[in-house]
């Protein structure tokens, strides 16, 4: 089919558009560093190296002693480590790149017999878009090469001995990467259903030398093959636990730790686009379904529906039925059009799609497209160091005796093993390992929402806390530490925040008023070089985590001028960061800018509809303008959205900011 109308003609052009689709995917790739897992891998893969694959947890103090962890993804783990050895950031950016595109490509053959390249092109480009967010090193990513081999593979009419081979081969190598190889068997089952099925009417038998019993036995040989590692069944109990289990998944990083504090990006645009082609096939083909690709859209569509934390995934599963959609839509189209209007049509679909191509380039390549997502990445092959602790790090290891036991978030735990081996951290990225509940109560405990019972030791019972200051709930944790008379702070450099108890041991650390400068010069330096960057045109620098960090601390604090000529440059380079706009506001009230003050805070207003904090503190520089009448206004409308909230406001005068409203599931 869709051989007869002019989008599915296979000319050079459509080549190059998917060749676009293909690069735009590579580009989306190409970001700096700044997701927490990989430093976490690769402190993984060096322990593999000395100790192998671990059974027992070997990194962190804040779960019991002997706690059991199966460590799943030790071949990925000493993988990356290896790579980051010989050719450090830039190469490991680049595998994980590669991986990607070999998924994609593996399934394009296969997709020739129910689609045109000008249709998979398109389809590309959507879900690059899908898995764009998601696009972070972990070995989730990495493993769409094995997915898209498996995809390619059994979607092929007839199946070799030795492409069954290969396919146990990758399936070996899987088991042992991530607990998503549990995937693999189940495309193998559908190829091996598909195999006994009775054939269409009129369609010729199976041939002889293709028996049946080739898949059975591929399906046996696949399976037993998972078995081909360190902990036997035990990485499919892994797997069927994240299965059935997947409120147990906690998400420490949505895009950025300081995402919440901008609009959400409409990604629902993309994914429910995606699940309306998958849905158009079901309704409008009228061939009989491919297997494979009908159960990986149907377990797409089931993912997509239920949570976000699989879009890449989700992303390459969709991939074969939102081509074939594309493919049935303009076949239908073709047949009920003119042949002159058909060719109209299939020719402003392409110049659509070279715009979107085009577009998609210069969002990427811009830093447009981080800036507006609020990320902390950039177009570019480095590591973003000012999301990590650098600095502290950097004077830990030089002390002759740090502190044992520091209080880390999850975020930093990862760069904390890596950058300072046999030491074990707080807490790291494994969100399965702890659970909800012990990020709940980290974070309770470090904000004074929640207290522990009688007799329950508290999770922050330590000399040393290490807080992130980009994360959104720093804000309200530093104020509550700071609210204790045994907490104070010992180095602050906009990112990183390390509070000290108040004991002899740490008096050094908290006296060393040179440590402190250092810390603040590092803010100047940014401040300086994100002012100058802010007047040229063309490439925009990314989200600054470092002054982010720095002026919602300072604001906590109470320092509005410092604050203020942070947030001032921060709403002209990342303008979607409506709590810096709401900040900013905050800052221009204390600070006696009241005029500025209303005109940021009606804008604040603007962006975040459905808060009433920013109406209440327009409300507030209302009435110190002088504007009785337009105060009362705000208020009354400040108390329609959230009553107990005004009125809380109104008796605490609560300086805090709030995040844009989005909220991730299982976060902390």
């Amino acid at each position: 089919m869709n051989k007869t109308n002019s989008w599915s003609t296979d000319r050079w052009t459509d080549v190059v558009l998917l060749a676009g689709s293909l690069l735009i995917v590579f580009l989306f790739g190409l970001r700096t560093i700044s997701g927490a897992d990989l430093w976490f891998h690769l402190a993984a893969g060096r322990q593999v190296m000395t100790a192998g694959p671990a059974s027992v947890d070997p990194f962190s103090f804040g779960l019991p002693a002997e706690t059991a962890w199966r460590q799943v993804t030790w071949l990925y783990d000493v993988l990356v480590f290896q790579v980051w050895r010989f050719g450090g950031a830039p190469l490991t950016v680049l595998l994980h790149v590669a991986a990607v595109l070999a998924g994609f490509l593996a399934v394009a053959p296969a997709l020739r017999r129910y689609a045109g390249r000008v249709h998979q092109a398109t389809a590309l480009l959507l879900c690059a878009w899908v898995l764009a967010p998601m696009f972070s090193l972990r070995p989730l990513l990495f493993c769409l090469a094995f997915l898209g081999a498996f995809l390619g593979l059994l979607s092929r009419e007839r199946l070799t001995w030795r492409e069954g081979a290969a396919l146990v081969v990758l399936q070996a190598l899987w088991a042992n990467m991530h607990v998503s190889f549990a995937l693999g068997p189940v495309l193998v089952l559908l190829r091996a259903l598909e195999a006994i099925r009775q054939p269409p009417p009129g369609a010729l038998p199976a041939e002889p030398d293709q028996p049946r019993a080739f898949y059975g036995t591929v399906m046996i040989a696949v399976l037993a093959v998972t078995l081909m590692n360190p902990f036997g069944f035990g990485v499919w109990r892994e797997a069927i636990r994240a299965l059935l289990h997947p409120e147990g998944r906690v998400m420490l990083e949505w895009i950025s730790p300081f995402y919440g504090d901008f609009i959400p990006v409409r990604l629902t645009v993309f994914t429910t686009t995606l699940l309306a082609l998958i849905a158009a096939v079901f309704i409008f083909r009228r061939e009989r379904l491919p297997l494979v690709f009908t159960g990986a859209a149907v377990i797409s569509a089931y993912a997509l529906v239920q949570s976000g934390h699989y879009l890449e995934v989700c992303a390459l599963l969709a991939f074969p039925f939102a081509a074939m959609s594309l493919a049935v839509v303009s076949d239908l189209v073709g047949r009920w059009l003119p042949e002159r209007l058909d060719v109209l049509v299939a020719r402003a679909g392409r110049a659509a799609l070279t715009l979107a191509l085009v577009f998609s380039a210069f969002w990427i390549v811009t830093n447009r497209y981080y800036v507006h997502s609020g990320s902390a990445s950039g177009f570019g092959l480095r590591v973003n160091t000012d999301i990590y602790p650098v600095a502290v790090v950097q004077a830990l290891n030089g002390l002759a005796a740090p502190p044992e036991r520091m209080i880390n978030l999850a975020q930093d735990g990862g760069y904390l093993l890596w950058q300072r081996p046999g030491t074990r951290v707080f807490t790291d990225p494994r969100g399965a390992l702890y659970g909800g509940l012990f990020f709940n109560r980290l974070s309770g405990e470090l904000t004074g929402h929640v207290s522990w019972r009688d007799g329950e030791t508290p999770l922050i019972d330590s000399d040393a806390i290490l807080l992130n200051a980009t994360w959104t709930g720093a804000r309200t944790a530093l104020l509550n530490l700071l609210s204790k008379p045994q907490w104070s702070i010992a180095y602050f450099d906009g990112v990183s925040v390390l509070l000290l108890r108040k004991t002899s041991a740490n008096a050094p650390l908290l006296e060393d008023a040179e440590w402190s400068r250092r810390g603040l010069a590092l803010i100047q330096a940014d401040y300086a070089r994100y002012q100058r960057a802010l007047t040229r045109r063309g490439a925009l620098l990314p989200n600054p985590a470092r002054l982010i960090g720095a002026a919602s601390m300072y604001h906590v604090l109470g320092r509005f001028s410092e604050s203020l000529a942070i947030l001032e440059l921060i709403t002209r380079g990342s303008p979607r960061m409506v709590a810096a706009w709401v900040n900013r506001g905050i800052a221009e009230v204390e600070t006696g800018r009241i005029d500025a003050a209303v005109t940021t805070l009606r804008h604040a207003s603007d962006l975040l509809p459905n808060h009433p904090l920013p109406l209440l503190w327009l409300s507030k520089a209302y009435q110190l303008a002088g504007r009785e009448s337009e105060a009362a206004v705000a208020l009354q409308k400040a108390r329609d959205l959230n009553k107990g909230f005004a009125e809380r406001f109104e008796a605490e005068q609560t300086l805090l900011a709030p995040s844009s409203g989005f909220t991730v599931p299982e976060t902390y």
